[in-house]
This record gives C-alpha cells, structure tokens and sequence, in this order.
C-alpha cells in the first residue's frame, strides 16, 4: 500500500532509521544525504536517493522529515518550508 511521499534530510543512523519505519508502513521514501559517498552506499542498498530537497519535490515528496545534524536543522528547515513542503517534521 502506497501512501504518501517523504523525503528524509540526513542518512545517518537516525535518519535511516526514521525512512525504515516509513517504509514499512506503506510510504514511498526519499534519502537526501549530505554526503554523496553516502550516496552511494544508500543507492546500492536499494534505497532511493535525491541530491537535495529541490530534486525530491520535484520527484513529488509533499513531506519531509529533517534528520541531519543538529546545526543544520533550522537551515534545512527553512529550505522545505520554501520549496512548499506541506509537513517537516524536525
């Protein structure tokens, strides 16, 4: 079952963790590491990736969830917020 678009900002432990749950409750999920070696790895996990937030509405995302480093919080936000995102959850 498909639900929504998210697109999750940071893929470290925390961020990853938060795209899983959403997975498997039925939402198609974005990684917009902020590393592109992460990238990488994500992408050959199997996970869909986006180089920034830009990219995932383009891609549809409607929502985002903000994990990236603590100091990055307030800029990532305001960034989704700008580009439309109708939910952040920080």
């Amino acid at each position: 079952m498909f639900f929504e678009m998210v697109v999750v900002v940071g893929a470290g432990s925390i961020g990853v963790r938060h795209a899983e749950v959403l997975r498997e409750s039925g939402h198609h999920v974005l990684l917009f590491p902020k590393r592109v070696e992460r990238m990488e790895q994500l992408s050959a996990q199997g996970w869909n990736c986006v180089d920034s937030l830009q990219s995932a509405v383009e891609s549809g995302a409607k929502f985002a969830i903000v994990a990236s480093d603590t100091g990055r919080h307030v800029s990532d936000t305001v960034t989704a917020l700008e580009l439309g995102f109708s939910r952040v959850l920080v």
